[in-house]
């Protein structure tokens, strides 16, 4: 997948007018729905999460310095709103990665595509992230780095230990 780049400087610094955040809206929704849907796998939810996400950034773009890429800045407020909205569920085990999902680990036949799905479904949300992020989006470990708050280093080795997980699921189920 392509990186997304970010809207030229004077464009985000014409946010304050409606056609202007109009703008940064239409240029980048298509970014944050994508990365709550792949977060939560459902599309009603997405929808909150990108409505969620572009009120924050509404409010709070006057506070955004531009020492970071706004894409950056989208990430982590896109993960943060993600996390809040799954707090007010039940619980963090409720939400799957898709509601059609059942884990059933006796099945005798399963293909690939429903295999990467189940896996997919045991990983927390957190641990969803980092690996869609990391594998298909392509963030760099610096820029996780920026938006998860840890170090370099200690998303190295979480992504590291997660893809060996990952592995040794895969080699119990073939």
């Amino acid at each position: 997948m392509d990186r997304l780049e970010d809207l030229p400087l004077e464009d985000l610094q014409n946010w304050s007018s409606n056609r202007g955040f109009k703008k940064i809206y239409d240029y980048y929704a298509p970014f944050v729905w994508r990365i709550s849907l792949r977060s939560l796998a459902n599309e009603i939810d997405a929808e909150t999460i990108l409505q969620s996400v572009f009120v924050v950034v509404y409010r709070n773009i006057k506070n955004f310095r531009f020492e970071s890429a706004f894409s950056t800045w989208l990430y982590r407020i896109t993960l943060n709103e993600t996390l809040k909205f799954i707090s007010k569920k039940k619980s963090r085990r409720e939400v799957v990665l898709d509601e059609n999902i059942e884990i059933k680990s006796n099945e005798s036949k399963i293909s690939d595509k429903d295999l990467v799905r189940k896996t997919l479904a045991s990983l927390s949300v957190d641990e969803r992230f980092l690996l869609v992020s990391r594998e298909v989006d392509g963030l760099s470990f610096e820029e996780l780095s920026l938006i998860t708050g840890k170090s370099s280093g200690a998303l190295r080795v979480e992504i590291s230990r997660l893809k060996q997980r990952i592995r040794e699921n895969f080699n119990e189920k073939l």
